[in-house]
């Protein structure tokens, strides 16, 4: 039986970690969590211990694992170092998601309760797909892409690298979301968003350029 832990021991990783025993306690024994933040390391959290940090890869080769964390730039940090200690991903759908006819989907992929995802949606690497969305057809979410709870993606929407969409957000047909871009919680976002912008209001709007932030990188 292969084994399989959870990167990131917080909120998102313990949903992870729920979505693991729904679905895949026949397949893979579930080790626990990693976490680079030491103070963690050795206590128990659901009933499940925190193993170590990132370079617990090195002596553990063959296990695989998910990210759970929800800050895309941390993510993406995080899964590069995992993988150069030797971490293989794996992706989890949880048994009450529906999902379509023609689904492509990358590594790393969560995708928790509630969703349904419809047909010939394209999933990209660790990618976080949270409660109760609801993803159309031809919808493409990239890389370390990221949608919060009640989002409503439309048909046709194409989500780049490291989008965040937050809470109850709406998208239309056939918009794009630049890279990196972020969409504010119950907006209605009609016409495309540029790279790195963060847009909120209905409709959506740009409010301004993520790049500000202190800790943005990419």
């Amino acid at each position: 039986m292969k084994a399989i832990v959870v990167i990131g021991a917080g909120g998102l990783g313990r949903e992870a970690l729920d979505i693991l025993k729904r679905s895949l306690h026949h397949t893979y024994k579930i080790l626990g969590f990693i976490d680079d933040n030491i103070e963690l390391h050795g206590t128990i959290i659901n009933d499940y211990p925190v193993l170590g940090g990132c370079e617990w890869f090195k002596e553990n080769p063959n296990t695989l694992a998910v990210c759970a964390i929800g800050d895309n730039y941390i993510r993406k940090s995080v899964t590069d170092r995992a993988k150069e200690n030797g971490a293989n991903f794996t992706s989890v759908i949880d048994p009450s998601a529906t999902i379509g006819y023609g689904l492509k989907i990358g590594e790393g992929v969560i995708i928790v309760q509630g969703n349904t995802i419809t047909s010939n949606v394209t999933i990209g690497n660790h990618v976080y797909v949270n409660i109760d969305c609801s993803v159309a057809h031809d919808d493409v979410l990239e890389d370390y892409v990221n949608i919060c709870p009640g989002v409503q993606l439309s048909g046709n929407v194409t989500l780049k690298e490291g989008v965040m969409v937050y809470t109850g957000a709406i998208i239309a047909p056939g918009v794009t979301v630049g890279k990196w871009a972020e969409v504010g919680a119950g907006a209605v976002v009609l016409k495309d968003v540029p790279d790195y912008m963060l847009v909120a209001g209905i409709p959506a709007n740009i409010k301004k350029d993520v790049r500000s932030r202190h800790n943005w990188k990419t």
